[in-house]
């Protein structure tokens, strides 16, 4: 409970990588049904009180230390006049009342400090609002105690609700001392300061307010007893999860056994239907769904699928308790849920990325919004496990895609396999991150230059390339959270697949229940509950990754979804096709086609080179190249800008002419020759010493430095001829190696 009371202060943060349009200029967008068509009623969840104050009226409450305290004694001088239970209880309610004010102003502090992370007074405000907090954790604590020590026991159990657990931690409670105060506000600093590094992109200070927080952290280990690391306690007390970190490695291995396959194909997949769309396809993902039309749109849909989530939405609307606008001065990209106690009310906060993602993230985020709209929120709750409290949200996303085909029309299947590759990355990369946490926290001798080395070999385990970790928000601010959005990814996909085997309001329905599940479940429990199935456990999610495998049609998109008629998804090394499509680099024939197992010709490598080569925006006012046989051709241009910064040279014919030769077929070491050169003019310093598996072929010495540069840096299988002619197929594996080193 100590620990709890603390952590009430963390802003429940849920972006999504992971990741991650007005619908005013729309045309490709379907328009919403009636205002009230239809609404599917449903009787889950629990009636609660609200607060009936909109967000704009909504103050900063002013108390004082002498305030809290005189009532505290109120209550005192009651229970020793063995007032009337009904007496002691009112005035127990007005200390109450006054801390839940308190965490309510804090919240609302903390959501305009990330609506404007340069506003200093909400910052200097917040910190002075978390000092009296602290000052008044202790005599609240004790007063709970002695209310529990009295006459007033039992009426307060019964009329509070409070659980026999609940009732437990308060009568363990011990006292908070000064020192476990200043450096939980110490933390906050830390995490301010990161916040306002974040949004200068100072990442030299990011870095060290992270390494600040995690030593902060690693050193609070000293006031609780039964915690050997800091990942123990933040999983136990601070989360609330119901798995240890070997049940949590146990996970990860899974994850990376069975649900990175699945996430590299159809990533794949997703990416090339995003990417490569057309027109429509892009203005769907690239639009602003920041304004009201947006929220009129989702509405409607929200009561097809239950009338309760449309009380909790109309609720948030009504009462403007949201911001998902633009604006110049942002809080390090973040979106969030969060409660203002006081005034009975949750809080959806997003930064808005310009992307579909905006979109999907108004439902994700209302996941959470309805969940505590729909649980009680008086003085004794706390937070809800943050494994559970991922899966409303994503789960929820997952299940509103069932109106896509109205909304986006005969593009939904493009934003369906955006939300799904979203939830399943969502898996995959809070996996990586969580193990990246664990590792950064196993010891504060651990440097930052150790938690690079091992992010970028956990990338690798992963199949991932991910931004700099540093830049990752929750590390700072949430510690150990980013395992969540993992656990609940596998949960959340659990109901989709529900969905799809008995339909989605059976699956829907099963989603409420599960929402209504009471507020302190724990992540296995209720999924044992309510589906039958536990997300740690390694058998179920191979056996799930088969199943979305075939439910999402993997195999057949395989050979369906391609960059050119000919270059399917399906085929190997595709990602040198994304990449090398993405900057524009290759391009088909006039039928489309890129014909990958056809010989590639010298022309053709010098202009995809020339592509790579104006990347770098090259002078282009260059000599002209001395070939007798470029000109008028296609490739004249490339040949000439690449002559000039030495990429490639020609022969001498029987004429005794200088002929660049662009129609013959180029062979190995000729490619590797054009690509060596490429690095020279990145790299100053190419590891040109002999390679010893290149000893058994016949390499031209023109092309020596070259063959072996590449085969020291693994680019070459060393067992190939070096004169035998090239594909276009390797000449993309070229020009993708080559544009990586560049990136």
């Amino acid at each position: 409970m100590r620990k709890k009371l603390l952590s009430l202060l963390l802003v429940v943060c849920m972006v999504l990588t992971l990741a991650p349009a007005a619908l005013a200029d729309n045309d490709v967008l379907g328009a919403a049904p009636g205002a009230d068509s239809g609404v599917r009623e449903t009787d889950f969840l629990d009636e609660h009180p609200h607060g009936d104050v909109d967000y704009e009226d909504m103050e900063i409450v002013e108390l004082t230390e002498e305030e809290f305290l005189a009532a505290i004694d109120d209550v005192k001088a009651l229970i020793a006049a063995n007032a009337a239970n009904e007496t002691v209880l009112e005035a127990f309610h007005k200390v109450t009342d006054m801390m839940d004010m308190l965490q309510g102003s804090l919240t609302l502090l903390n959501i305009r400090n990330s609506a404007d992370v340069n506003d200093e007074a909400s910052q200097e405000a917040y910190k002075e609002y978390e000092a009296l907090y602290y000052d008044l954790i202790n005599p609240f604590m004790f007063l709970i105690q002695d209310m529990l020590k009295s006459d007033c026991r039992d009426y307060l159990v019964e009329t509070d609700g409070l659980t026999v657990d609940e009732v437990a931690a308060y009568e363990a409670f011990e006292e908070i001392s000064e020192e476990e105060t200043a450096l939980q506000q110490q933390i906050t600093d830390y995490q301010l300061a990161y916040s306002t590094a974040a949004g200068e992109e100072d990442e030299d200070t990011m870095l060290e307010m992270f390494l600040a927080v995690r030593d902060a952290n690693i050193e609070s280990l000293k006031f609780y007893d039964g915690y050997d690391t800091y990942p123990e306690l933040a999983y136990a007390d601070i989360f609330g999860r119901d798995y240890t970190l070997e049940e949590a490695q146990a996970f990860f291995e899974a994850v990376k056994t069975y649900i990175v396959p699945l996430a590299k194909e159809y990533d794949a997949i997703a990416e090339v239907e995003q990417e490569f769309g057309d027109e429509t396809v892009q203005r769907i993902l690239y639009d602003d769904y920041t304004t009201d039309e947006t929220l009129e749109l989702i509405r409607p849909y929200l009561g097809k699928m239950s009338s309760e989530l449309l009380e909790a939405w109309d609720y948030m609307i009504g009462h403007h308790l949201y911001d998902i606008g633009y604006t110049d001065a942002v809080k390090d990209g973040r979106g969030f849920t969060t409660f203002i106690s006081g005034y009975n009310a949750p809080f959806f906060f997003n930064t808005p990325t310009g992307l579909l993602y905006d979109f999907t993230t108004v439902i994700h985020e209302f996941g959470h919004y309805n969940h505590s709209f729909s649980q009680p929120t008086d003085w004794a709750e706390g937070t809800c496990s943050f494994d559970v409290a991922e899966v409303h949200s994503q789960a929820l996303e997952l299940l509103f895609t069932q109106f896509y085909d109205d909304i986006f029309d005969e593009y939904a299947y493009v934003a369906k396999d955006y939300v799904i590759d979203n939830i399943i990355m969502s898996v995959i990369q809070g996996s990586l991150i969580g193990e990246l946490e664990l590792y950064a926290y196993s010891s504060s001798d651990v440097t930052a230059d150790m938690i690079d080395e091992k992010y970028e070999e956990l990338q690798a385990e992963y199949g991932l390339n991910l931004i700099p970790w540093v830049e990752i928000p929750h590390l700072t601010i949430q510690p150990l959270y980013y395992i969540s959005y993992a656990t609940s990814g596998i949960g959340a996909l659990s109901f989709w697949n529900v969905a799809q085997e008995q339909g989605y309001d059976a699956a829907t329905d099963l989603y409420l229940e599960f929402v209504a599940e009471p507020y302190y479940g724990e992540f296995q429990a209720e999924f044992e509950d309510i589906l039958s199935i536990n997300p740690m456990d390694t058998d179920y999610i191979a056996e799930l990754a088969e199943t979305l495998y075939e439910a999402l049609d993997v195999e057949e998109k395989l050979t369906t979804v391609t960059l050119f008629p000919d270059v399917p998804v399906g085929t190997p090394y595709i990602t040198n096709y994304m990449n090398c499509c993405h900057f524009d680099l290759i391009h088909g024939d006039a039928d489309g086609l890129f014909h990958p197992d056809r010989s590639a010709t010298r022309a053709e490598a010098v202009q995809a080179f020339y592509n790579l080569l104006c990347l770098l925006d090259p002078e282009t006012d260059v000599e002209k190249s001395p070939f007798t046989d470029i000109s008028g051709k296609w490739y004249e241009d490339a040949v000439d800008l690449c002559a000039a910064y030495g990429i490639v040279n020609g022969t001498v014919n029987e004429k005794g002419e200088l002929v660049f030769d662009g129609d013959a077929p180029i062979t190995r070491e000729e490619l590797a020759v054009i690509a060596y050169r490429f690095l020279t003019l990145i790299f100053l310093d190419l590891p040109t010493e002999p390679n010893p598996e290149l000893s058994g072929v016949s390499v031209s010495p023109w092309a020596a430095d070259a063959m072996n540069t590449l085969a020291n840096i693994g680019w070459l299988d060393t067992t190939a001829d070096p004169k035998r002619v090239e594909t276009r197929n390797t000449l993309v594996a070229f020009l993708n190696n080559t544009l990586v080193q560049l990136l």
